[in-house]
């Protein structure tokens, strides 16, 4: 039999969107015409790196060699002490492999050139202000850089020149049903309030007349300023001032690097003094400290949100540019004294308004408040009442949150009734790990307590979890990167929902024998979910004004202050900022000429045409990649290892039928198919070649880019089992839930390349009787594994993407599981399709 080329194994990632067309509407303001792209087009923006010049020949400057440039960044990153560079230095200074040229003799010259490297950032400087209270001039500092000179060295970096997006524009996609277009709210400018901004911008009559064909635009600015605490004991706290370019697309934005987060200031932070906390005289002084050294902060673009800034911009083509405080990034509390101590400051910017800029966050009013501070608690509460009439329900309850499956980048909790934190990031993952169905934090609460909080045993506690499954719904909705006119109407009516059964569980609540269920949920965060949808249609995608971002920030703070010595620590602190961000700034330079040196080189050999392009979006061809290679064994010593595992029972039989039968009926098997005259038979010592990892390329039904799972198929994965579970596309219409076996690869007679398979136990057995009402109450899909001896072989690119299934506890054999839908947006919405 003749070898054929097995593709399967490339499988380019299956696309809807490959068919679906976009439009791009500009601002009438901006003189371009409406545009409409294939999705390729839409979602591929490619970028020739910069061109090379005599002054960039040696892009590490001023470190005397990228070597230097590496030690320095590693020196930094890894937190190392005066001590630890030190004896680093002299280590490396024995020894001698060419590889990097160290020139560093001490961990003060290291510091210096660091200090060199930072003087071309914006500096940061200290500036006195004066308070009056009680007849004395208080004195406190405030720090900043001047947010308008920040401004101009974005403006200034060339690789970041193409990413600016100065234009409000509205874009839609093509609903493939319909035949229309449905209109998309995700980065700041495709939103009502960048539009409405630019539609009462006017280019002021004093510019030269040269310029009258420029378009104005507003350079929109992000605010976050939090306190924070710097010391382990939380005795030192901090007020830093971060600032990020909503100009800027959420990739570079949001991410560590250059084009992201910026500390751009520090305000004071007042000492708790018992006798005065509380008290309204200290209260207003403490506003008056906010409003001043906000109105510090700030003062520098006063004058330019009026007379505006000429650009050249990428395109050719010029805008003047109004600053404008977009967005304030703040939790409850701040947003609060924004509202106290700021509002006739923003008067002086133009196009800046504290109520448009203040924003709905889920980070703090919902995982960290709505959830961890009243849902949570309010469930704790039901679930130690019943465990007094029902012995062990508490042990239960931990018990099967214990067993909830574990998922990349989402905490597992061995407890959940006693848990507290004040990490609003492990509250989300709570609610979507712990009782069923319910999201990143609440999705885990929702499976772990549905059969112990049922009609019978507890209806408070049955209400509540219809509540929290409303609750997960909500948040999936709000969190979702790209939302359109029919999610933006969907989540208003999950709203009206959830508030229709939160109602239901306070005149439960009324009459229930538990103690203390809270009964008044009037409270301002829960009030804010009103408004969460304004702000999306407003100001986007509710990423772009999320706190979880500016939070991280805190993180590289706290670090630095650990290298300081405890007196002057703001200083100290910014400079070793100052160093993390120049040494980026640098390693970026570094990338992009090395980039450059790439081109010229494949230039050389080729037509310009082909050159390298540089993009965020960049989409693998490949639809999987397997990992953690495993020794080669055979079907005989798999069955002999584990005598126990039916799946393997009968695995000869099972592949003999694959292929087959199968096989010969894949895409790209015609050839193979045609060749296969007779029964290819595969004894127990035929050999397989074992994966314990597989990444598998998906795209996102929420944004249409690629995005990646990583699954195990693991016996002992950090000292537990890990098997994950995937959805798989077993025909043209039918998608179904299938955990993996064994991941592996061999070859067969007549087919030029590994095979690339998994052995998969299907949850496609029927369920018996109508759909419970547990089913329908919690939003749950419910499916049953098929026997593990009848597990199936499929191709691995059938694999449309992982998936989480939690087990129902209330089953003894755990044959039984449930979709956790609110993973991710893509599962959330890939999921609303299917049936309970």
């Amino acid at each position: 039999m003749r070898s054929v080329a097995y593709t399967v194994t490339t499988l380019p990632i299956v696309s809807s969107a490959h068919n679906m067309d976009f439009k791009t509407q500009f601002h009438p303001n901006s003189k371009r015409p409406t545009k409409i792209e294939a999705w390729d087009k839409f979602c591929n923006t490619f970028h020739l790196p910069p061109a090379l010049k005599n002054d960039v020949l040696e892009p590490w400057k001023p470190f005397k060699s990228k070597g230097d440039c590496e030690f320095a960044s590693i020196a930094i990153d890894a937190k190392l002490m005066q001590a630890n560079v030190e004896r680093l230095l002299v280590l490396i200074g024995k020894v001698v492999n060419g590889n990097a040229n160290i020139t560093f003799k001490s961990n003060a010259k290291l510091r210096k050139t660091c200090d060199q490297a930072a003087e071309k950032l914006t500096p940061i400087e200290t500036h006195k202000i004066t308070v009056d209270w009680k007849k004395q001039k208080i004195p406190v500092k405030v720090h900043k850089q001047d947010l308008w000179d920040w401004a101009k060295e974005l403006l200034g970096n060339k690789s970041l020149a193409p990413h600016f997006e100065w234009d409000a524009q509205w874009v839609y996609r093509q609903d493939e049903d319909a035949g229309q277009f449905v209109r998309m709210y995700n980065e700041p400018w495709t939103a009502d309030q960048r539009w409405n901004i630019q539609v009462h911008m006017l280019i002021p009559t004093k510019l030269p007349n040269h310029h009258s064909n420029a378009t104005p635009t507003p350079f929109s600015i992000l605010l976050y300023a939090d306190k924070t605490r710097l010391s382990s004991f939380g005795t030192v706290q901090g007020y830093p001032v971060i600032a990020r370019c909503m100009n800027l697309p959420s990739h570079i934005r949001n991410r560590n690097g250059v084009g992201s987060a910026r500390v751009v200031g520090w305000f004071p932070v007042l000492g708790n003094d018992p006798e005065k906390e509380g008290k309204l005289s200290y209260t207003n002084f403490k506003c008056v400290v906010w409003y001043k050294s906000f109105k510090t902060f700030i003062e520098d673009i006063g004058a330019y949100s009026n007379a505006g800034m000429v650009h050249d911009c990428y395109d050719g083509q010029k805008c003047v540019l109004f600053p404008a405080i977009f967005v304030l990034s703040a939790d409850y509390e701040e947003q609060l004294t924004t509202r106290l101590s700021h509002k006739i400051v923003f008067w002086d910017i133009q196009y800046s308004d504290p109520h448009d800029a203040l924003s709905f966050d889920c980070l703090h009013f919902n995982h960290g408040g709505l959830f961890s501070r009243q849902l949570l608690p309010e469930l704790q509460k039901i679930i130690k009442h019943v465990s007094t009439k029902l012995e062990g329900t508490m042990g239960k309850f931990d018990k099967q949150f214990d067993k909830m499956p574990r998922w990349r980048d989402l905490n597992h909790f061995a407890h959940a009734v006693n848990t507290s934190f004040s990490d609003g990031n492990k509250f989300h993952d709570m609610s979507k790990v712990s009782l069923s169905n319910i999201d990143d934090s609440d999705t885990q609460v929702l499976f772990a307590a549905q059969n112990l909080l049922t009609l019978k045993s507890s209806p408070e506690g049955y209400a509540l979890l219809m509540v929290i499954r409303s609750y997960l719904e909500l948040d999936c909705y709000i969190g979702l990167d790209v939302h359109t006119d029919d999610t933006i109407t969907a989540g208003k009516a999950e709203l009206e929902q959830f508030s229709n059964l939160l109602d239901d569980y306070i005149d439960l609540a009324k009459i229930s024998q538990v103690p203390d269920l809270k009964i008044d949920w009037d409270f301002p965060k829960a009030h804010y979910l009103k408004h969460t949808f304004e702000d999306i249609r407003n100001k986007g995608a509710s990423r772009n004004y999320s706190t979880q971002p500016n939070e991280g920030v805190h993180t590289l703070l706290k670090a630095a202050y650990g290298h300081t010595n405890g007196k002057e620590i703001v200083e100290q602190i910014l400079r070793i900022d100052q160093h993390r961000l120049v040494i980026s700034l640098i390693f970026s330079r570094i990338a992009e000429y090395e980039a450059a040196l790439s081109t010229q080189a494949q230039d050389a050999s080729k037509d310009s045409d082909t050159a390298i392009e540089y993009s965020y979006f960049r989409s693998s061809s490949k639809k999987y990649y397997m990992g953690s290679l495993q020794p080669i064994t055979t079907i005989a010593k798999l069955q002999s290892k584990q005598p126990q595992e039916p799946a393997f029972r009968d695995l000869h039989n099972v592949l003999e039928k694959f292929v087959n039968e199968t096989l010969p009926n894949l895409d790209g098997m015609e050839e193979y198919k045609a060749q296969l005259i007779s029964w290819q038979r595969l004894g127990c010592n035929y050999q397989l070649q074992e994966f314990h990892f597989v990444k598998i390329n998906y795209e996102s039904k929420e944004s249409w880019l690629q995005m990646t799972n990583y699954l195990h198929c693991h016996p002992n994965f950090h000292h537990h089992p890990h098997y994950n579970c995937a959805l798989v596309q077993i025909s043209d219409t039918e998608d179904v839930f299938v955990h993996l076996v064994f991941v592996f690869q061999m070859h067969i007679a007549g087919v030029d390349g590994p095979l690339s398979l998994a052995l998969v136990q299907p949850y496609t057995a029927g369920l018996p009787g109508l759909t419970r009402r547990v089913d329908r109450d919690l939003g749950f899909i419910h499916v049953k594994a098929t026997p593990r001896a009848s597990s199936i072989i499929i191709p691995l690119g059938l694999i449309i993407r992982g998936a989480l299934l939690a087990p129902d506890f209330s089953l003894n054999d755990h044959s039984e599981f449930f979709v956790m839908t609110h993973i991710d947006g893509d599962m959330f919405l890939r999921t609303k399709g299917l049936s309970c």
